[in-house]
């Protein structure tokens, strides 16, 4: 019979054995596929130098031109998730492919470069297309023209100060460019719409109580608000303040009248059409936005 202690050494040096010859192994198999992720990410530096050519080509041509300023039109949701996709599968760090800074191929520091550009263009891009869509839901219609203003728009019958203010306070986030100027344009456009409205049914709660005329109602201040519905474009609003002219008219004995005869239309131009360039800033025929010094000449008793 053997000796245990014999036995159980060797036993234990075999195991020992077998231990050491899995970790250099597992060792030198772990080194390979680093070398292979190495190799990988050389290789990858031509196919990402192409990749992030075309992105930028892409990025490029969801603006009117190169200048990347204005965006162009009838630009989608889908366009602008599919171009920021493609910048997103543009691997350019060490991270990205499981090795090592100091590892890193030398041209891939440049593509990093070029993708952390154009990663600030297409959210550029993408709070642009946000904020234009907040701006559109402020009126009727959407905006008609992205580039120059055009004074063209109606508020929604609803509309509340507080959801322009909402626009202009995430537009101080986005740096001055004419582009910013011409949202500024657009809301001035809404603000100027929305304190006529409030200046209407300052006049009218002045001068009508319960459904019957106060001591403030008089012929001329009559005469005053009329003008001022004339000149509002929302045809809700329109109706709405109408029907109380009208009351305010067939109490004072004056009779009685329809929102069509109050001197506008649709067509829009009846309230000035002009266009202001958002360029320069120079001024525009806008009967809207110039409204309260007319109306203040003849209304002011309330």
């Amino acid at each position: 019979m053997g000796n245990p202690l014999i036995k159980t050494i060797a036993v234990a040096a075999v195991g020992i054995g077998a231990v050491a010859i899995c970790f250099v192994g597992y060792r030198e198999n772990n080194n390979k596929q680093y070398q292979q992720k190495v190799s990988y990410a050389e290789t990858a530096v031509k196919k990402d130098e192409l990749s992030i050519k075309e992105v930028n080509e892409a990025i490029t041509k969801l603006y009117t031109n190169q200048d990347k300023v204005f965006l162009k039109k009838d630009l989608t949701e889908a366009e602008l998730t599919q171009t920021g996709a493609r910048l997103d599968g543009v691997k350019v760090s060490a991270e990205d492919f499981g090795i090592e800074d100091k590892d890193m191929p030398k041209n891939m520091k440049n593509i990093a470069k070029e993708k952390e550009t154009l990663n600030k263009q297409m959210a550029d891009a993408e709070t642009k297309f946000a904020i234009q869509n907040s701006v559109n839901a402020l009126f009727e219609k959407p905006v008609s023209d992205w580039q120059k203003a055009k004074n063209d728009v109606t508020i929604k019958t609803k509309l509340k100060d507080t959801d322009v203010g909402a626009i202009r306070e995430r537009l101080g986030f986005v740096d001055e460019s004419d582009w910013t100027k011409l949202v500024k344009t657009y809301l001035s456009y809404a603000d100027a719409q929305l304190k006529r409205v409030a200046e209407i049914n300052q006049s009218l709660n002045s001068m009508l109580k319960d459904g019957k005329v106060t001591n403030a109602a008089t012929y001329d201040k009559y005469l005053s608000l009329v003008e001022s519905i004339s000149q509002v474009r929302n045809n809700n609003l329109k109706t709405e303040f109408t029907e109380k002219a009208n009351t305010i008219s067939n109490q004072l004995g004056l009779g009685a009248s329809n929102s069509s005869d109050y001197s506008t239309s649709n067509d829009s131009t009846d309230y000035g059409t002009e266009t202001q360039d958002a360029i320069t800033g120079e001024n525009y025929t806008d009967s809207e936005a110039n409204y309260s010094d007319n109306y203040a000449e003849t209304d002011t008793g309330y």
